[in-house]
């Protein structure tokens, strides 16, 4: 269990960082990259894992766990479902605070 939920929040992580690393202008970072597209494979199958523990698991101390972790794939997923929207949005912030007087 812990080495499951470990697998998961660490793919969860990576797919994240690499969202933020890829460029804004890219429509589809699944079509554009095979690491996205297998981290996005790994995170939806944890995400059924995850799911099936939580249901099936006796030890209730384990439970937020498995919750949390959940969160990080959800989380993960969300961005990748999102970008590049959230990519250009994130950007443009960054652009405008560079360019705010201070």
């Amino acid at each position: 269990l812990e080495e499951d939920l470990e697998d998961a929040s660490m793919q969860a992580m990576v797919l994240s960082d690499t969202l933020e690393s890829l460029d804004p202008s890219m429509r589809d970072p699944c079509a554009s990259s095979s690491v996205v597209r297998e981290l996005a494979r790994n995170c939806r199958i944890f995400q059924t894992r995850l799911s099936k523990l939580a249901e099936e698991v006796s030890d209730e101390r384990a439970i937020p766990l498995i919750f949390q972790t959940n969160d990080e794939v959800i989380r993960a997923l969300a961005a990748l479902d999102e970008f590049p929207r959230s990519k250009q949005i994130k950007t443009n912030q960054s652009k405008s605070s560079a360019g705010a007087p201070g």
